[in-house]
């Protein structure tokens, strides 16, 4: 899939907003509704779960099928999931049990899997990182400049343009993945860019700041940047 990026911005989420539209494009494809599938964060607000005899309810009706632990840890079970903040630790005892459960299972077989593992793709083949900006830059100017670069090779086009735009990290480190916890950090950031903003809507009145908030947004996909970084 040539789209399936992550950015919240632009309503893209990987595959997931695509694959919205397969029901109009295959007639016979089923939606389940069950609320017993795929209990995770994004939607423990409209389930609950109990427990009668050994087995496990939603809402008291639908039997538990099964629950999407995502950005689980398996030594902090009682966060649920460690990039939400929709749910204090603790907050949830209903889910308790099971989250414990599940974090006994992945302890007991800590000796079969391989964790931490590095993702493949985030590092050039001699190591080196490779940037969520330069990921994007190199989306937005792929059939232009490296129709057939090996972008992952340490002696590549991509790599050489990189260290000239400095699209790399000077410490060589692996970029830190943001999540929504870390929104509360950048709140003095966010108070500046206000002021910013603030200013600019006095400058130019209501009607082109709308216009410029529409841009703004296109823009802010490096993808749709392709002018800035074209040599």
């Amino acid at each position: 899939m040539e789209l399936g990026y992550y950015e919240p911005q632009s309503g893209l989420a990987v595959d997931q907003k695509w694959v919205d539209l397969a029901p109009a494009f295959f007639p016979s494809l089923r939606i389940l509704h069950d609320p017993g599938l795929n209990v995770a964060f994004w939607n423990l607000h409209e389930r609950k779960i109990s427990t009668v005899e050994g087995r496990h309810f939603v809402n008291d009706e639908h039997p538990l099928r099964f629950i999407h632990f995502s950005s689980f840890s398996e030594n902090s079970p009682e966060i649920i999931a460690n990039k939400q903040t929709r749910f204090p630790p603790g907050s949830r005892p209903d889910i308790r049990p099971l989250a414990e459960h599940y974090a006994g299972r992945l302890r007991a077989t800590a000796t079969l899997n391989t964790w931490p593992t590095n993702y493949g793709f985030d590092f050039f083949d001699d190591g080196v990182p490779i940037t969520p900006t330069l990921r994007r830059v190199y989306s937005a100017l792929q059939s232009e400049m490296f129709p057939d670069a090996n972008p992952f090779a340490a002696g590549s086009a991509v790599r050489r343009y990189a260290e000239r735009r400095g699209l790399l990290n000077k410490n060589r480190l692996p970029s830190k993945r943001l999540t929504f916890k870390d929104a509360g950090r950048f709140a003095r950031q966010e108070r500046f860019i206000f002021v910013l903003l603030r200013v600019a809507l006095r400058f130019v009145g209501p009607d082109r700041y709308f216009a410029l908030m529409r841009y703004l947004a296109h823009i802010s996909s490096i993808r749709n940047q392709a002018g800035v970084f074209r040599e």
